[in-house]
């Protein structure tokens, strides 16, 4: 039986993949030819990559955090 609180930590993860869905756009859209070549629009985009990866990595100790607590309940 799913407990509601197993659900709120489901939509948190959502949200967290939204945001990295939402960084790769922003990614993109930077790189356009308007303004691929100015100096803020370079280091922004090569600072997404990095923050994936710490968002990765945060959201894999939070399942593994919550995996744990929900497994010891049932």
């Amino acid at each position: 039986m799913m407990k509601i609180s197993s659900i709120g930590s489901e939509g948190r993860l959502m949200m967290v993949a939204l945001l990295c869905a939402a960084l790769l756009i922003l990614g993109h859209l930077l790189l356009a030819k308007s303004i691929a070549y100015q100096a803020w629009a370079e280091y922004t985009v090569a600072t997404i990559p990095f923050l994936l990866i710490m968002i990765c990595g945060a959201a894999i100790r939070y399942a593994v955090k919550h995996d744990g607590d929900n497994s010891e309940d049932s």
